[in-house]
């Protein structure tokens, strides 16, 4: 019997943590794997060629260490990213922009090619390509969309984002390895800090209705609809000593230490926390109210 050692890349739970933050872009509809996939889509449709997307690496450093990496020969495409008031910076390898464009007009790029700058027609050849990818991106997220990606402009070199970010603001960085065809290239995204949007993007504002995110979410809940748990409304707490609990009798009054309900105009009102099983990993703030033999318990937030 031989030990066998798995070799599998470490994944930090820094690596982890940017990631997620970085899919608060994208609604919380399970769209993320569709994204990917209609990307793929969208070039294989208008190259005609098959189209492979990895996740290569992924970190995170500041802007001014981000933008002294820029290399000269590089093609660099800038989108808004509407309501945000940021942009993200897309530099794409130069041979792989080229080999796109030569397959979009027709031709048969050879091994061969040169690193050179994009003409103006050639940059509205892959500005079209962006555009179709940026659509089917779109169409994915569909009217659930947290953030618009719309394609801003090319920059000629680093000189040109220097009005994007502040110098000492950070960025997010993922490396992609595109595969088309026989060619292949790397591509880098970098977004402005996550960590900073992701909380606003993940809080629904009060005159904003996430339908489909909530519906997704029920439809994850349902899955485990079988699982049987007690739940019970706590109304306020109180504490006894052992001698106290085992002497207690059925019809005895026992009064609370901490309430959370009142009698009021002769009805109770007040507020219950909704616990599940054991209750000690938090549970549901709710509103109470008495009608006739029923209790009515308004959930309106989460017990901490």
């Amino acid at each position: 019997m031989k030990p066998y050692k798995l070799k599998l890349k470490k994944v930090s739970s820094h690596e982890q943590a940017l990631l997620s933050a970085i899919y608060e872009y994208l609604p919380a509809t399970g769209v993320k794997e569709q994204v990917v996939d209609g990307i793929k889509q969208a070039i294989n449709r208008h190259v005609g060629q098959q189209c492979n997307i990895y996740l290569e690496a992924m970190h995170q450093e500041s802007y001014s260490e981000y933008a002294s990496k820029i290399p000269q020969s590089t093609v660099l495409a800038v989108f808004g990213m509407t309501p945000l008031n940021k942009k993200a910076v897309c530099e794409i390898d130069p041979l792989l922009a080229i080999a796109l464009i030569e397959r979009l007009l027709g031709g048969n790029p050879s091994m061969n090619l040169q690193i050179r700058d994009l003409s103006d027609t050639e940059q509205g050849v892959l500005q079209y390509l962006i555009l179709q990818i940026l659509s089917s991106i779109y169409r994915s997220c569909g009217n659930s969309a947290r953030v618009h990606f719309r394609f801003d402009r090319f920059a000629s070199n680093e000189m040109g984002l220097r009005d994007l970010i502040e110098k000492d603001d950070g960025v997010a960085i993922l490396v992609f390895r595109v595969e088309v065809g026989r060619h292949s290239g790397f591509v880098r995204l970098a977004f402005p800090d996550p960590f900073i949007e992701e909380s606003f993007l993940n809080v629904e504002s009060l005159s904003e209705s996430r339908v489909d995110e909530r519906k997704y979410e029920l439809d994850l809940i349902s899955r485990y609809n079988f699982i049987r748990v007690p739940i019970w409304a706590e109304v306020g707490s109180l504490t006894l000593m052992p001698a106290e609990l085992s002497s207690i009798e059925e019809g005895d009054i026992v009064l609370l230490d901490e309430s959370y309900v009142r009698l009021a105009d002769g009805k109770v009102k007040g507020h219950a926390i909704i616990r599940f099983g054991d209750g000690e990993n938090g549970g549901l703030d709710s509103e109470l109210s008495i009608e006739k033999n029923v209790a009515h318990c308004r959930i309106d937030g989460f017990h901490k």
